[in-house]
């Protein structure tokens, strides 16, 4: 393994536990009464400015420059982006965050159905995938007596529809990005998208400004951590090592959680939730893979 392969990996991990970081966060922005929308705004308002000045910095000291990437279809995939992150904060308002993320690993086999639908054959490795993926969902759900309230029902629908408006981008954009290589420009651009629609909105709701120093570090916690510095860990680390162990690599990201919900917030999962768990991670895991290699 070459110096550029480990530094990929290190780079990947950190990106893993960096995305890791904002289910933990955003539960402690809803112990201060912070509305989804309202902190979904100040991620990208804080997260916007920042990763488009690491990106002219970058260019700047490199001569390069940011690169063709077409920036309407961005912009709007980045509205896509802030409806599907608003989902999540309303679904992790309802459920325990380790519940919410690996709910959230059921989206490597809606890309597969979707691919599906769009003419792309699905393998029998897609199938079992998926087959595992529902199975895994059953045994996640808390109980059936809770699922029935209305609280974790809406909650568990709304961690597998992020799920699946997180699968819907990755299908989208993997198409308007198909060939190009500026992947951190057409995350700026995306974000930028998101930033733009989640105005519009505070335009008809309002918006708090922050009186409080912990909101604020929360605030810059889940814009400059969670998105920002993620984000270029990833895609660094990405062309280290290729996109397809990038992705397997990212599988740690609902472990990582699963350890910090249960050390800093003490939440617990039942041993066959861990066993769904389990299964939904290995579902992603075997979608990843590459073909003729086995797992």
């Amino acid at each position: 393994m070459s110096s550029s392969q480990r530094s990929g990996i290190v780079l990947l991990v950190l990106a893993a536990a960096g995305y890791a970081c904002m289910p933990i966060l955003t539960k402690w922005a809803f112990e201060r009464d912070i509305e989804p929308l309202e902190l979904l705004t100040w991620r990208f308002i804080l997260a916007a400015p920042a990763i488009w000045f690491i990106l002219l910095v970058h260019a700047a000291r490199r001569g390069e420059r940011l690169g063709d990437v077409p920036v309407l279809p961005m912009l709007l995939l980045g509205g896509l982006f802030a409806l599907a992150s608003l989902t999540a904060f309303y679904a992790l308002q309802r459920l325990p965050a380790s519940t919410y993320t690996v709910l959230l690993y059921t989206y490597p086999a809606v890309v597969a159905l979707l691919l599906l639908f769009v003419g792309e054959a699905l393998s029998r490795r897609g199938w079992l995938a998926l087959a595992l993926t529902l199975v895994g969902v059953a045994l996640t759900v808390p109980n059936v007596v809770s699922a029935l309230s209305r609280g974790d029902t809406v909650g568990l629908l709304m961690a597998l529809g992020n799920g699946s408006q997180y699968a819907l981008y990755i299908v989208v954009s993997s198409r308007v990005l198909r060939g190009r290589k500026a992947l951190l420009t057409a995350s700026a651009l995306s974000i930028t998208g998101s930033l733009l629609l989640l105005l519009i909105l505070a335009l008809f709701n309002g918006l708090r400004v922050p009186t409080s120093g912990d909101v604020w570090l929360i605030y810059l916690g889940i814009a400059l951590i969670s998105t920002v510095l993620t984000n270029i860990c990833f895609y660094a680390g990405m062309q280290r090592v290729g996109a397809g162990q990038a992705a397997i690599l990212s599988t740690l990201e609902p472990v990582i959680v699963l350890v910090l919900a249960f050390v800093i917030l003490r939440e617990t999962m039942l041993p066959i939730q861990l066993v769904g768990g389990a299964l939904i991670l290995a579902s992603a895991v075997l979608l990843q893979l590459p073909e003729g290699k086995k797992a």
